[in-house]
């Protein structure tokens, strides 16, 4: 069995692992336009720091990351967050303010600490609180914003849970999709009736959600002491003996021609496979397939992507009078900066940068960051390094900083996206052998990812074991 799978970000090289344990006997070969595989992660080393391009951190509660990371040798490279700064800050008329203890992304679990914050007046608090009151609702998609204004208020929405949710989907929280991206606050409201009483219940029964912790469960993140490259690097190692790999081979588009699938490359022969796995953006798989079906591309075209990147400023530690005391930042709308989010990369991490040196990591981009983005590099790097500078007293300017651009990356997961989804595998079903994968679709991290790879390769081996059983009853 020939399978071509088309994109080298985390999700093709992961559905390439899998299959090439599952599909022994088959020849499978991997095609990435650009001139590096891995995707989004980056890592980068320069004198004084380690510095993450793009993404930082595995969560485990979603395992599938963890279990590739054991099976190819790297569970001694696994690194936790920082026990001594596990607390986040939102930044607040330009000040840092400590997230609420109990918080968790969009709602307060523990009403003594809320009603301390100076992040809400008065009435901001006591609107949050009537969400013990409130009664259910049952909408059949709701978008985040809704749900939050509807349970616990417009300011607990501006001040809190929008830059929450900027800094995980860099989005707008009226067109993101709750059931798409946080179902659990749903279940919570159905169950419970109040997402406060549901989270303080969890609280009490759950280790991950009791303690001093602030902000995201950070003792659930964790990362490779040498960086998020090393998992793609060790994947690629893992497979480059059995899976063809070619970087700067594009393709232009993909048909189905009587028995198999044609894979028409920019630049040589078109490759022939019995089964074609797409781990491409979905606006890149919809250009791949508009010339065999219009339909599937149409779908596909209708998930919209933002442009993100991140900039790392490696600092003198002398030069920083903030005490440094907690992971990162988030920063409302309504505070008006170039950028949406900053990683304390240092404190979150041990080994991140050298005794002498402080990492920061900056977000800008993201549905409201689209004027930032599409700054020339020495005005955005100068812009954003002054707004910090402001915001955590630095004095003199930094040593180095790093700026990576992802256009188009961040997929956006808009009110009716799984129905959009479920449209999409529906068609894709039709057509024998076709797998789209990739964050587009069934959640924007590396676990889901992970996770979406490993599906793919036992559906393709699910599939071929059928055709096995069924092959010699058609001979006779």
């Amino acid at each position: 069995m020939k399978i071509c799978i088309i994109g080298g970000g985390i999700s093709g090289l992961s559905a390439a692992y899998y299959l090439r344990q599952l599909q022994k006997d088959s020849e499978i070969q991997l095609l990435e336009a650009s001139d590096r595989l891995g995707g989004s992660i980056e890592t980068l080393q320069v004198p004084g720091g380690l510095l993450e391009k793009g993404a930082e951190s595995l969560i485990t509660d979603k395992p599938a990351a963890l279990e590739l990371i054991r099976e190819i040798g790297l569970e001694e490279e696994i690194i936790a967050t920082n026990l001594q700064f596990r607390k986040s800050f939102i930044l607040h008329k330009n000040q840092l303010v400590t997230m609420p203890e109990g918080f968790y992304l969009l709602a307060p679990g523990k009403i003594s600490t809320f009603l301390k914050t100076p992040l809400l007046s008065w009435g901001g608090k006591l609107r949050a609180a009537m969400d013990m009151i409130i009664p259910r609702s049952h909408q059949d998609d709701e978008s985040l914003g809704s749900f939050v204004r509807r349970r616990l208020g417009q300011e607990v929405l501006d001040r809190i849970a929008q830059p929450m949710v900027a800094g995980i989907y860099s989005g707008d929280p009226e067109q993101i999709s709750l059931k798409a991206t946080m179902p659990q606050f749903l279940e919570m409201e159905e169950k419970y009736g109040s997402v406060i009483c549901a989270l303080k219940k969890r609280m009490k029964q759950h280790a991950a959600f009791h303690g001093a912790v602030s902000g995201p469960r950070y003792g659930l993140f964790v990362s490779l002491k040498t960086g998020l490259e090393t998992l793609t690097r060790t994947l690629v190692s893992t497979i480059e003996t059995s899976v063809t790999l070619q970087t700067q081979c594009r393709v232009k588009a993909v048909r189905f021609d009587k028995d198999h699938w044609v894979i028409e490359r920019e630049k040589g022969m078109p490759i022939h496979a019995d089964a074609v796995v797409l781990a491409t953006p979905a606006y890149v798989t919809a250009d791949l397939l508009a010339g065999f079906n219009r339909e599937i591309s149409d779908v596909l075209n209708k998930i919209p992507y933002a442009n993100v990147g991140t900039i790392n400023y490696l600092f003198k530690k002398e030069q920083i009078k903030h005490p440094l005391n907690g992971f990162g930042f988030v920063i409302p709308k309504k505070e008006n900066k170039s950028f949406t989010a900053c990683t304390l990369s240092s404190v979150k991490y041990e080994g991140r940068a050298d005794s002498a040196h402080v990492l920061l990591r900056a977000y800008f981009g993201g549905v409201f960051g689209e004027s930032s983005f599409e700054l020339e590099d020495q005005v955005l790097a100068k812009t954003i390094e002054e707004e910090l500078t402001s915001i955590l007293k630095i004095q003199g300017r930094c040593e180095k900083s790093v700026i990576a651009r992802y256009p188009q990356r961040m997929p956006q997961y808009t009110l009716g996206h799984l129905e959009r989804v479920a449209d999409i595998q529906s068609r894709a079903k039709i057509f024998r052998r076709l797998y789209l994968i990739g964050s587009a679709y069934q959640g924007v991290g590396i676990s889901d990812c992970i996770q979406d790879g490993r599906r793919c390769a036992e559906a393709i081996g699910n599939e071929t074991t059928e055709m096995s059983r069924l092959e010699p009853k058609l001979r006779s």
